[in-house]
């Protein structure tokens, strides 16, 4: 197998619903890319490893990691990358609030331009928040102002 150009990464825990509608996306959006899609799931009682293991067995590139003692979206995001064999590392999460379609071509920034590392923002020019409600905004407000005061 080639190795992939991108790994996208997806945590999960409890989005049995969400998963799959993100997997066929990303599978349909990155049809002409080689990819690798890795679900790291927190044991979910919902059954999202399950459904999303079901679906590796018919989707070429899809693999499901399912932690049994381990919790939390940093790690899970950790343990995909350190599990990842694409040159480009993406994290998306389940929830469907990231627009998958904005990949591509952070992926081509990425390799064309040489930078080493893009991170999507809902604050930028074109950016959304979408149906987050006022007290959400306000939240996500704070924090990224709390950020660029803390980080140089």
């Amino acid at each position: 197998m080639t190795r992939p150009i991108v790994s996208v990464i997806i945590p999960s825990y409890n989005e049995v619903e969400n998963v799959p509608i993100l997997i066929e996306r990303l599978v349909k959006l990155l049809s002409d890319t080689p990819h690798e899609i890795i679900v790291v799931d927190d044991n979910s009682p919902d059954g999202t490893w399950e459904v999303a293991e079901k679906m590796a067995e018919r989707t070429p590139g899809l693999r499901v990691i399912r932690r049994l003692n381990e919790r939390g979206l940093s790690s899970a995001v950790v343990t995909g990358m350190s599990a990842a064999a694409g040159e480009t590392l993406a994290v998306m999460d389940a929830d469907l609030q990231h627009d998958e379609n904005v990949l591509p071509e952070m992926v081509r920034t990425l390799m064309d331009d040489g930078y080493d590392i893009a991170i999507g923002s809902r604050g930028v020019t074109g950016g959304s928040y979408g149906e987050f409600s006022k007290r959400r905004r306000f939240i996500s407000w704070v924090a990224a102002t709390m950020a660029r005061m803390l980080l140089p």
